[in-house]
């Protein structure tokens, strides 16, 4: 559970050190950490559930949550690649 923790904060801990960031490039550094953790997360969710820390319905909330966070990093990632003009990983989204 303790490393479910760690990786939740790691979110928005990376988030917001990314936004004090002067260059985009080091914003997109931190946007893609963020993305790293919340994939970290989802995975200790999955071990919380299956040794029985969560129940199906709360690892079934916490994962619908983590799976809309993940889409607000890949759309927030998007939005600061097209800024800075590298948007190639996104030319057939």
């Amino acid at each position: 559970m303790d490393q479910l923790v760690r990786a939740i904060r790691s979110i928005s801990a990376n988030i917001a050190e990314g936004n004090t960031q002067l260059f985009i490039k080091r914003e997109l550094f931190h946007a893609n950490a963020a993305l790293g953790s919340a994939g970290e997360s989802r995975s200790h969710l999955l071990t919380a559930y299956q040794n029985n820390y969560i129940t199906e319905e709360q690892y079934d909330i916490l994962d619908t949550k983590t799976i809309e966070i993940i889409k607000m990093l890949y759309g927030y990632i998007k939005r600061l690649k097209l800024e800075i003009g590298n948007d190639s990983d996104f030319n057939n989204s």
